[in-house]
């Protein structure tokens, strides 16, 4: 009898680690979609192409910057997005940057490009040495500080999970945070991605076929 039970038992063991194999090899698969998606939306926006054909409507240009720090990287995705798109417009990374810096015209960004053309007037020189030294100067001074260590401090905590919100939703912001946090590691990313799922997602993706 002691040994019908035990049999029962590993029998039953042997199928949830069966359930567990394949329910961890359904999140791997999520996981590559995330990924994919990932990838995706981070591609760089390509330049329209003009043909003779067809002439592009010219993108929106970047609105007044004032300094505020939640609002500095839409400023800075606007500039490059405008310059990307209309590459011709500039004859080089200074042109950019002075381009750039005539839309600070008020609060604390004023007042850095004030500090920029007084630090070029009396030096002769470029403040900066090229676009991307301005980009990282600019983030450091009109960004969200640590803005890496609080999303991933919000990964460590429930206010990311699903909630009341669809899927999309969730992910979406999932997505956000795990490329702000630089979380990487596949492990890592099914843990926390199945951690904040409703529990009846949950249970559609351990029974998904």
């Amino acid at each position: 009898m002691s040994d019908d039970r035990v049999s029962v038992l590993e029998r039953a063991l042997s199928e949830l680690k069966t359930r567990e194999a394949r329910t961890q090899q359904k999140l791997d698969t999520v996981l590559q979609l995330l990924i994919k998606q990932q990838q995706q939306t981070s591609q760089p926006l390509a330049p329209t192409p003009i043909t003779s054909h067809f002439r592009a409507p010219p993108p929106a240009l970047p609105t007044d910057f004032d300094g505020d720090r939640t609002k500095g990287p839409a400023f800075l995705n606007s500039c490059q997005t405008y310059i990307r798109l209309c590459p011709d417009s500039f004859s080089d990374d200074q042109a950019k940057i002075t381009w750039s810096l005539s839309y600070m015209k008020s609060g604390r960004a004023n007042k850095w490009a004030a500090r920029v053309f007084k630090y070029e007037e009396d030096e002769g020189n470029p403040r900066f040495l090229d676009w991307p030294d301005f980009r990282d100067e600019f983030r450091k001074e009109f960004c969200p500080v640590h803005s890496d260590a609080a999303a991933i401090n919000e990964l460590e905590t429930t206010s990311y999970f699903q909630g009341t919100r669809s899927v999309d939703e969730y992910l979406d912001e999932f997505l956000d945070l795990v490329a702000e946090a630089g979380y990487t590691d596949p492990k890592t990313l099914v843990v926390k991605f199945r951690r904040g799922l409703n529990p009846q997602v949950q249970n559609v993706v351990a029974t998904m076929a």
